[in-house]
């Protein structure tokens, strides 16, 4: 719905967001995320970002 409006506008999710579904919510058009559970919670904070920011950049709507 965002990308058919062909207007630029920003979606962010705030909460719940983590590599398990980061991506899916990067697909349907979220392009902003506040993650903080799923890097504090893990054992190496820098891995975890890296693989977050990893899955929302090669998301399959990003390419597209």
């Amino acid at each position: 719905m965002i990308r058919q409006s062909g207007r630029k506008i920003r979606l962010e999710v705030d909460g719940r967001v983590g590599t398990k579904n980061i991506e899916k919510l990067a697909d349907m058009g979220c392009d902003m995320f506040v993650v903080g559970g799923a890097i504090f919670n893990s054992d190496d904070y820098g891995q975890t970002i890296s693989q977050l920011r990893y899955l929302a950049e090669n998301s399959v709507s990003v390419n597209h």
